[in-house]
């Protein structure tokens, strides 16, 4: 049997503190914050209900964001933060969408 899988980028915003993408079709809501204490990128997701299913997760490049947590999600989706450049830093501020892209694999 052939598995297919379809790569997503999530719509989010350079210099923009507070961004909620809604995925209606998946029942999610995420949420992504700048901390600017850290100076660092945080993912949130809730259920359609505004349930937390996920919170505080830090973005780090190249890496499965929620791989912990996966068997919340449905094991058959992914979330990646991925350094377009491939220089492997954490997402500044100006970052998000530009140089870090978001991506929803599934």
């Amino acid at each position: 049997s052939v598995v297919l899988m379809a790569i997503y980028e999530l719509p989010v915003f350079a210099g923009e503190p507070d961004q909620v993408v809604e995925y209606p079709e998946l029942g999610w809501k995420v949420r992504i914050m700048w901390n600017s204490r850290g100076e660092y990128w945080s993912l949130h997701i809730y259920d359609s209900q505004d349930r937390p299913l996920v919170e505080g997760l830090k973005l780090v490049a190249d890496w499965s964001i929620a791989r912990q947590f996966e068997y919340r999600l449905n094991e058959k989706y992914r979330l990646l933060c991925v350094d377009v450049q491939g220089g492997g830093d954490k997402p500044g501020f100006d970052d998000l969408g530009v140089r870090y892209k978001l991506m929803l694999e599934y």
